[in-house]
């Protein structure tokens, strides 16, 4: 009886810890910085992708993995996941790049849009979830703006 009681216990202060996490720990910042179009590969159209993951903490935070998906002028079509990403250290902000592709056909619009009145600068909308492991919450993310487009 006493070891089921001391169990219990046990479970509610751990669950009470992880709790009390998630109100201590602020949710990391992302933003895209540039997106540049690389060489077309066949039917898909790369992309080089720059983030910037920022760390608003005292504590260093460990990524376990991100998600995240890419609009460019009203067009869904850049998606991806990455698991290789440093620690992010008190108050830091780290460079984080990417490569990822589309398919051509889905990102016809956008390609011919693009090729017909090319332009320094494309609006984005990017959805992320940051997942901090097991012991801390995924954030979930979004963030619009303007941002750099080169070829």
């Amino acid at each position: 009886m006493v070891r089921c009681y001391f169990l219990s216990c046990l479970l509610l202060f751990g669950l009470l810890g992880c709790a009390a996490l998630e109100q201590v720990v602020e949710a990391p910042q992302v933003e895209v910085r540039q997106v540049q179009l690389l060489p077309a590969e066949g039917l898909t159209q790369p992309f080089k992708l720059t983030l910037a993951l920022t760390n608003p903490n005292a504590v260093t935070l460990n990524v376990a993995g991100l998600s995240y998906r890419v609009s460019l002028e009203g067009y869904d079509l850049i998606s991806g996941v990455a698991s290789d990403i440093p620690p992010l250290q008190p108050y830091t902000e780290v460079p984080v790049v990417l490569t990822a592709s589309t398919n051509l056909l889905s990102a016809a619009g956008l390609v011919e849009e693009l090729i017909r009145r090319p332009r320094r600068e494309v609006e984005y909308v990017l959805a992320a979830k940051v997942d901090l492991g097991a012991w801390l919450p995924a954030f979930e993310l979004e963030q619009s703006g303007v941002i750099p487009f080169t070829r």
